[in-house]
């Protein structure tokens, strides 16, 4: 068997994430489309040479459903930023204390019966405890510089960079409607206004009532 067929790069799952995202980015656009016919469409008319027409104009999507749509495909591809946080969770153990683990050794007791080890913890005290504030200070100063040097995700920008710089709908919705009105057509584009409540029931696969209290 050729197991090369089933060799998987990180890339691959970049792609991947990207085109499931304009998939869906499509589906909610008004009016709805289907990504993947207008991709086929873009290569039949690079292979023929033919002048690649552009369907940015021809699609609307809000901001707000953009970004959620985005940040959903982040947080699922594990693309997301993370580093900053992780800073602040180890700033925070410094400053705060914090616990580790701690490895409790079998033993057998007094009656003969023996008692497995297991794994424990033991609490660590706030680190100018030990070396002193200014020592800490010091080393909680550094780790903020770094966190505010290594600020970008470059996973997570490439990622915003294809769907915010590529072939994804408008956002401007004035655009798409004159693009319809030059085709003869009067777009009547329905408002979305998206709430945490409604992108819970859509990522849980309910339906949306917004008179129901959640």
């Amino acid at each position: 068997m050729d197991y090369t067929q089933f060799k998987l790069e990180h890339d691959d799952i970049l792609r991947e994430a990207i085109r499931r995202c304009k998939i869906e980015l499509y589906q909610r656009a008004q009016p709805s489309a289907n990504y993947n016919d207008i991709y086929q469409n873009y290569v039949k008319q690079k292979e023929n040479g033919e002048k690649v027409e552009s369907v940015y104009n021809m699609y609307y999507i809000s901001q707000e459903e953009l970004n959620y749509v985005v940040n959903k495909y982040l947080k699922a591809y594990s693309l997301e930023e993370l580093f900053k946080e992780h800073c602040d969770i180890i700033i925070r153990d410094i400053t705060e204390g914090c616990h580790k683990d701690k490895y409790v050794p079998e033993k057998i007791d007094e009656d003969g019966f023996k008692h497995p080890g297991y794994r424990s913890y033991e609490e660590v005290p706030p680190m100018k405890q030990t070396l002193g504030e200014d020592t800490t200070n010091t080393i909680v100063n550094f780790i903020e510089e770094r966190k505010n040097y290594y600020r970008f995700n470059h996973n997570a920008e490439a990622f915003r960079f294809n769907i915010f710089l590529g072939d994804s709908p408008c956002t401007n919705e004035d655009t798409v409607k004159d693009y319809w009105k030059s085709q003869g057509q009067d777009l009547i584009i329905n408002p979305r206004h998206l709430n945490e409540d409604q992108f819970w029931c859509e990522e849980h696969g309910y339906d949306y009532d917004e008179n129901e209290d959640f």
